[in-house]
């Protein structure tokens, strides 16, 4: 059997407004889901700057890395698309950033990303995992 390493950066990006609480930008995919906004490791790319790349091109928007918060291993089988049984080990970092409002560039312009309230995230997040790290970058 074929074994496949997959590496992804997600972004928890912040907003902290003190009126109004703190806010959590996510991704809403086709299928309805919520996540946090991330991409795969591309060729000579560091998992910080896929993070970074990732943010820009999901959101049009620009933050402040402030530290990698986890990284988590899940393994899981698929098939090739010649029909061909692989196992694809997939490793994710997560990454704390903090929005910069006044900071040029950070225009939210993609139709699917939200600022969503914290509480309300951690209610429609459709991954427990996620869910669990959100928790940690808001204690």
């Amino acid at each position: 059997m074929i074994t496949v390493k997959e590496i992804y950066a997600e972004c928890i990006v912040l907003h902290k407004d003190n009126a109004l609480g703190t806010f959590v930008l996510l991704v809403k995919s086709p299928g309805e889901k919520w996540f946090f906004p991330r991409d795969k490791l591309l060729a000579g790319e560091t998992v910080e700057d896929c993070a970074l790349r990732a943010l820009r091109e999901k959101t049009g928007i620009n933050a402040v890395l402030k530290k990698k918060v986890e990284d988590r291993i899940y393994w899981y089988s698929n098939k090739t698309k010649t029909g061909k049984p692989v196992r694809i080990l997939k490793k994710i970092y997560f990454f704390l950033f903090e929005f910069v409002p006044s900071q040029a560039g950070s225009n939210l312009n993609i139709a699917n990303a939200e600022w969503v309230a914290a509480p309300e995230a951690l209610f429609i997040l459709s991954n427990e995992g996620e869910k669990n790290t959100l928790k940690k970058c808001l204690a």
